[in-house]
């Protein structure tokens, strides 16, 4: 008896060990990319003031030199100079507004994902608006998670990825084709650690998650919206 209990407490640390372990390098590679989106919006910041004033002053110079000027061909030429300034001034701040709001795009992320997966063939159902960026980041995490799953137990040929925006929460549903597990709801989370790694991220933003083994295995998702993530989203 004792020898089983040690057994159980050991495979219960590796499993534990593991999933934290998964969870810190998900953490990482979200806080990198959070740096590099704030370096990112600096940079764009600096150009814009900088690069928004110069093409400005030009643009008031050579409008006064329009003015001053009496020969016809040199006003034609400056014309055409101050329209091909102001356009160039738009398409800079078109560029540099897109990439100082270029936050991680979640839709791309997993289009590339389907994109790159031949086995399971993902289908990708996705209609939000605006979804905060840890959250759109750990849905990521959380698809990744389940693909993985599904590749590796489920012999699944199809999966489709559903999220959806509502009222007052997101949806995120999961579904494979493949052999599922015993049991039509499945309440004990020790069937793997990459369950265990979706729930502790589903907890992190106050979600409901179940697990369904019907004709497949299911993953059902609820977020809720949280206000203050919204608003922090949406001045940024």
């Amino acid at each position: 008896m004792e020898v089983t209990r040690l057994k159980d407490k050991l495979t219960e640390n590796r499993i534990n060990s593991e999933k934290r372990e998964r969870i810190l390098q998900n953490d990482v590679l979200k806080n990198a990319e959070v740096l590099i989106l704030a370096e990112r919006n600096r940079i764009s910041g600096s150009l814009h003031n900088s690069i928004g004033h110069t093409l400005s002053a030009s643009i008031l110079q050579v409008n006064a030199l329009k003015y001053i000027s009496n020969q016809e061909e040199v006003k034609e030429s400056l014309n055409v100079l101050q329209t091909s300034l102001e356009n160039g001034m738009t398409e800079i701040r078109e560029c540099l507004h897109n990439m100082h709001n270029d936050s991680f795009n979640l839709q791309t992320g997993l289009e590339e994902i389907a994109e790159k997966t031949k086995t399971p063939k993902i289908k990708l159902t996705y209609k939000a608006d605006v979804i905060p960026y840890e959250l759109k980041y750990d849905i990521l995490s959380i698809v990744k998670e389940s693909l993985s799953n599904t590749i590796k137990h489920s012999g699944a040929t199809e999966l489709n990825i559903n999220i959806l925006e509502h009222i007052g929460f997101y949806s995120l549903i999961i579904k494979d084709n493949g052999c599922g597990s015993q049991g039509k709801q499945i309440k004990d989370l020790n069937h793997g650690i990459g369950l265990k790694v979706i729930a502790d991220l589903v907890e992190k933003h106050k979600g409901k998650i179940n697990f369904y083994s019907d004709n497949g295995f299911k993953t059902h998702i609820i977020f809720p919206k949280i206000k203050d993530a919204q608003n922090e989203n949406n001045n940024s």
